[in-house]
């Protein structure tokens, strides 16, 4: 398939199997991911906002769906033609809660933000343009959206030394109260009845 590349600025054809090689998360990362959506939505009866940045294969997208069917999610991909790969998975699997936007990141999730699209954000994983200017961007955006119990993970904070600065400036932002370092990925907390800690697990 035609991937459409607006993080790393090259695009062009590409087998699946090789794309799902490169980003397709081991099972135990997304198992994570999915104990953590399966957790906040047994706490919300209404389900849960969520969104994520970097649809890819859809794979990610299906955890965060499966966790509860009154979740709504909204997924943000780059590529026409890995969104229609990512639909075809998600039909396979039987999920109906699934909204994705089509088109480069940096101007979509800004546009639906603006437009009052997006109202409150209950969970966030970002893992979309891996650069530190582009996740500070994305963060931002996201910021005014969330509430106390809101949370988000940001994927591959070890990925450069500029993903990692982007990790130590988000853990000093002052809406921030706690985060924690699981390496493949950090998850960010607003929680302001805890204490204002950053801690590092060996999962």
């Amino acid at each position: 398939i035609w991937v459409e590349d607006y993080g790393t600025g090259v695009s062009g054809e590409k087998r699946i199997s090789d794309i799902a090689k490169s980003s397709l998360k081991p099972a135990k990362e997304a198992q994570q991911i999915f104990k953590i959506v399966n957790y906040l939505s047994s706490e919300t009866k209404g389900g849960l906002d969520i969104i994520e940045l970097g649809t890819s294969l859809g794979i990610t997208t299906a955890y965060l769906a499966n966790a509860s069917a009154n979740n709504r999610i909204i997924t943000f991909e780059g590529s026409p033609e890995l969104v229609n790969v990512a639909k075809d998975n998600w039909a396979k699997l039987g999920l109906h809660n699934i909204k994705y936007v089509e088109g480069n990141i940096d101007s979509t999730l800004y546009n639906n933000a603006r437009a009052k699209k997006l109202k409150q954000v209950d969970l966030a994983f970002i893992d979309a343009n891996h650069t530190g200017s582009a996740t500070m961007n994305y963060f931002n955006i996201i910021k005014p959206l969330i509430r106390e119990k809101s949370i988000v993970i940001i994927d591959d904070i070890h990925y450069s030394r500029d993903m990692y600065k982007a990790w130590l400036q988000i853990q000093n932002d002052q809406a921030v109260t706690s985060t924690m370092d699981l390496f493949h990925c950090g998850i960010v907390f607003f929680d302001k009845h805890y204490i204002k800690r950053h801690y590092k697990l060996r999962v």
